[in-house]
């Protein structure tokens, strides 16, 4: 399975429970988790996590390993995905109740 494959699934997935999922790129520095993932709530759109896919038996970079940390010292989510199954877990475990 490819690190691709993954992330589509993650998108679709996300996107089809009511969620948005873009790839943002911080411009001048390297590591920066490969999808932000967008739930909606009561109140209007809230962030929540920041998403690293991998394929299985793919590596996470010293680089990336650093931004998620510093992401993670500001209180945010970064979760590392390696699968599809894990993409769907991930949507069992995180999607809003009303759209699952």
């Amino acid at each position: 399975m490819l690190e691709n494959t993954v992330e589509e699934h993650l998108v679709k997935s996300v996107e089809a429970h009511g969620g948005r999922c873009p790839k943002l790129v911080d411009i001048g520095r390297r590591g920066f988790p490969d999808r932000t993932v967008l739930w909606p709530d009561e109140h209007g759109a809230r962030m929540i996590q920041f998403i690293e896919t991998k394929c299985p038996g793919g590596t996470v970079k010293p680089w990336q390993k650093r931004y998620h940390d510093d992401l993670e010292s500001m209180g945010f989510v970064v979760l590392v995905i390696w699968t599809k199954e894990q993409v769907d877990s991930y949507i069992r475990d995180w999607a809003p109740a009303k759209w699952k």
